[in-house]
Protein backbone atom coordinates (compact mmCIF):
# COMPACT_ATOMS: atom_id res chain seq x y z
CA UNK A 1 0.00 0.00 0.00
CA UNK A 2 2.78 2.44 0.89
CA UNK A 3 4.68 1.92 -2.36
CA UNK A 4 1.47 2.24 -4.41
CA UNK A 5 0.48 5.48 -2.69
CA UNK A 6 3.92 6.92 -3.43
CA UNK A 7 4.32 5.57 -6.97
CA UNK A 8 0.76 5.82 -8.26
CA UNK A 9 -0.74 8.68 -6.27
CA UNK A 10 2.37 10.79 -5.77
CA UNK A 11 1.96 10.88 -1.99
CA UNK A 12 4.97 11.90 0.10
CA UNK A 13 6.46 8.91 1.99
CA UNK A 14 5.41 10.12 5.45
CA UNK A 15 1.80 10.61 4.29
CA UNK A 16 1.73 7.21 2.59
CA UNK A 17 3.03 5.48 5.73
CA UNK A 18 0.49 7.30 7.92
CA UNK A 19 -2.36 6.42 5.54
CA UNK A 20 -1.37 2.75 5.40
CA UNK A 21 -0.97 2.42 9.16
CA UNK A 22 -2.70 4.85 11.52
CA UNK A 23 -5.50 5.95 9.20
CA UNK A 24 -6.26 2.39 8.06
CA UNK A 25 -6.28 1.06 11.64
CA UNK A 26 -8.61 3.86 12.75
CA UNK A 27 -11.03 3.27 9.85
CA UNK A 28 -11.12 -0.46 10.66
CA UNK A 29 -11.57 0.19 14.40
CA UNK A 30 -8.36 -1.69 15.22
CA UNK A 31 -7.83 0.01 18.55
CA UNK A 32 -4.43 -1.58 19.38
CA UNK A 33 -2.82 -1.23 15.94
CA UNK A 34 -1.55 1.51 13.65
CA UNK A 35 0.83 3.22 16.07
CA UNK A 36 4.13 2.60 17.83
CA UNK A 37 3.21 3.39 21.42
CA UNK A 38 2.80 1.71 24.80
CA UNK A 39 -0.18 -0.65 24.79
CA UNK A 40 -0.17 -1.18 21.02
CA UNK A 41 0.74 -4.46 19.27
CA UNK A 42 4.16 -3.40 17.89
CA UNK A 43 3.51 -4.52 14.31
CA UNK A 44 6.27 -3.00 12.17
CA UNK A 45 7.34 -3.19 8.53
CA UNK A 46 10.89 -2.11 7.65
CA UNK A 47 11.24 -0.87 4.07
CA UNK A 48 14.31 0.04 2.05
CA UNK A 49 14.75 3.24 0.03
CA UNK A 50 12.76 1.72 -2.87
CA UNK A 51 9.89 1.02 -0.42
CA UNK A 52 10.35 -2.75 -0.68
CA UNK A 53 9.74 -4.80 2.46
CA UNK A 54 12.99 -5.79 4.20
CA UNK A 55 11.68 -7.14 7.52
CA UNK A 56 8.42 -7.57 9.45
CA UNK A 57 7.66 -7.71 13.18
CA UNK A 58 4.28 -8.88 14.47
CA UNK A 59 3.52 -8.23 18.13
CA UNK A 60 7.19 -7.39 18.58
CA UNK A 61 8.50 -10.66 17.11
CA UNK A 62 10.52 -10.55 13.88
CA UNK A 63 9.00 -12.83 11.27
CA UNK A 64 11.08 -15.19 9.11
CA UNK A 65 11.43 -14.29 5.45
Amino acid sequence: AVKNLIDLAGAPPHSAAFSASTTAADLLNLSRQGRLAAGYEANVVLMNEAFEVEAVWIRGQQQPR
